[in-house]
């Protein structure tokens, strides 16, 4: 529970009763009877808890095993402090913590915005050693107020993975966004050839992986409306197709490649005409072929 708005419960004639009959004076002291009812209940069941860090800064007492999961911070508005002055009034209480105040999501912006989330170190604040180990680990979020089924995967991927890696890996590792890019390109590229349509890390292109969904598709709806495309070149594919490629491999591949020492000249693939009806034998599409490099 998080971001209670206690106006509404006091404009409430049936909670304004309810506080009366408990001998409660403040909006305060009835949701410490909510969160700590709720938590008994989960307890009961054999659950472990987690909490969003505004039942604590309102002086809610909870049980010394609970969780809290921290959000707030400047990125998501000048109301609140960075998230690292949060920290020390949780940490007093001795709650664990997981910190999602730099990883929301559907916050957006132009450019290489996934560097900031893997420049997020959920132990750069200062604090002591002791308060530094209450935090044992992070979550990603991705909020809905602008995000739907429209543009959830393209929103989510691969920024999400950005998070993965930084919460996964030795922080030794995750130090250098400059070489990351470059896993995370290759990763999206790999999502692509998934079926997931997630968002461009760096301003390239993925040959193959970038056509791989509407490949998919295709063979769905046995149509799928094809443009004529100029060569777009690639300094590096993530892989190699096979020496025996047929139309449709072509066309999944897609344009252009520079193999490097590979011996292989690049290919490209033509239609000869708009909105053509593509069934799974690649009827109606021209493709140029391989040639050995000699």
């Amino acid at each position: 529970m998080d971001e209670v708005y206690y106006e509404c419960w006091e404009s409430n004639p049936e909670i304004k009763k309810f506080m009366h009959d408990l001998n409660m004076t403040t909006t305060a002291q009835l949701e410490q009877y909510y969160v700590k009812r709720t938590l008994e209940n989960v307890k009961k069941i054999g659950y472990k808890y987690m909490t969003w860090q505004d039942p604590v800064d309102n002086g809610v007492e909870m049980a010394s095993d609970s969780v809290v999961q921290l959000w707030k911070d400047t990125e998501l508005g000048p109301i609140y402090k960075p998230w690292g002055e949060y920290i020390k009034p949780i940490a007093k209480k001795k709650y664990q913590m997981v910190l999602s105040s730099c990883w929301y999501l559907n916050y957006i912006s132009y450019g290489q915005d996934w560097k900031k989330y893997y420049n997020c170190d959920p132990h750069n604040f200062t604090g002591t050693t002791e308060e530094k180990n209450l935090i044992i680990g992070g979550e990603a979020c991705l909020w809905s107020e602008y995000v739907d089924g429209t543009n959830l995967l393209a929103r989510l991927w691969p920024r999400a993975s950005a998070v993965a890696e930084k919460l996964w890996s030795n922080p030794l590792d995750t130090d250098n966004t400059d070489s990351a890019q470059f896993r995370l390109d290759e990763h999206r590229c790999r999502m692509l050839r998934r079926g997931i349509p997630a968002q461009p890390i760096l301003n390239g292109f993925c040959g193959d992986y970038e056509w791989s969904t509407s490949i998919t598709k295709t063979y769905d709806n046995h149509r799928k409306d094809i443009t004529n495309y100029s060569s777009i070149s690639k300094l590096q594919p993530v892989f190699r197709e096979s020496e025996n490629l047929n139309a449709c491999q072509q066309l999944a591949a897609f344009v252009s490649h520079n193999w490097g020492d590979s011996g292989w000249e690049g290919y490209s693939v033509y239609t000869s005409t708009q909105n053509q009806c593509l069934d799974t034998n690649c009827d109606g599409i021209q493709c140029s072929r391989l040639t050995r490099r000699q």
